[in-house]
């Protein structure tokens, strides 16, 4: 089976690992290390640590808490931060773009007669 890319959803697990990727990079900035230093300190890859920091890589809890000595922060710390009330409204820009150009690629797609009933549908959906 094909992987389609249009099936991916942005979900709060996503948003969460990113969240948690933004978190370790503003710790490691704050304590003005590099990747590199972090990765050094918590037995890491460099690599590593910019796939956390990129959410390209879901951390175990073992490795988060390396993170959070090497970072001298508690674990508790570096796993709290505020997450959107709705998947939507906190989407990050990236995630938005990737959400409205899915949309777009569909609407492409779609004939005069498709595209006034999506028409009709979003007006029912987003007005108030």
């Amino acid at each position: 089976m094909a992987h389609d890319p249009d099936s991916e959803k942005v979900t709060e697990p996503d948003l969460l690992i990113k969240s948690l990727g933004d978190k370790v990079r503003t710790i490691r900035r704050e304590k003005n290390l590099t990747q590199q230093e972090l990765g050094n300190l918590s037995d890491l890859s460099y690599k590593y640590v910019g796939e956390i920091e990129r959410a390209e890589k879901n951390p175990s809890i073992k490795v988060l808490s390396r993170i959070a000595n090497a970072l001298n922060v508690d674990l508790i710390e570096l796993i709290s931060f505020d997450l959107p009330s709705s998947l939507w409204e906190g989407a990050d820009q990236a995630a938005r773009k990737k959400l409205l150009d899915r949309i777009n690629r569909l609407l492409r797609e779609q004939g005069v007669s498709e595209l006034e009933k999506a028409n009709k549908i979003l007006k029912v959906v987003l007005e108030k």
